[in-house]
């Protein structure tokens, strides 16, 4: 009769490696990087060099805290304007105002009142869930 020794889950897991400064999303994937990010509750920046634009994810404790792009399509002013969320007169009012408000358009535009965050939040958090499905999309690139 043989007899077995409990492992914990802690020996039975490898544990995870860390994540480059840099490097190719053909040897580390985009999967790859967000899941090790998430997994070892990670605070800071991944940034994504596509051949058209930039993907940014700002992570707070292994969750996505801030998503951007620079592309055009992908522009917060854009979306907004696309969304009807807001005029071309109230972007206008909070681009002038962003000091006010750390140079960031979305608390220029919720602090003064020009956009109500009530109504303006689903379709915010559709914006980056698109923006985090790109990332995640993405296979040919390089990130930090």
């Amino acid at each position: 009769m043989r007899v077995f020794q409990a492992i914990g889950i802690a020996d039975a897991v490898a544990p995870l490696e860390t994540i480059p400064a840099s490097g190719s999303l053909r040897e580390l994937s985009t999967r790859r990087l967000y899941f090790l990010a998430a997994a070892q509750d990670l605070t800071g920046l991944l940034s994504i060099q596509l051949p058209d634009r930039s993907l940014t994810i700002h992570f707070r404790k292994g969750s996505p805290d801030l998503v951007d792009s620079t592309h055009g399509e992908d522009a917060l002013a854009s979306f907004l304007m696309r969304q009807r969320l807001v005029t071309p007169e109230q972007l206008g009012q909070a681009q002038r105002e962003l000091g006010r408000f750390g140079g960031e358009l979305l608390p220029a535009l919720f602090g003064l009142g020009l956009v109500n965050p009530n109504v303006a939040m689903e379709s915010l958090a559709q914006r980056a869930a698109n923006l985090v499905g790109q990332v995640l999309l993405s296979f040919d690139g390089a990130f930090s």
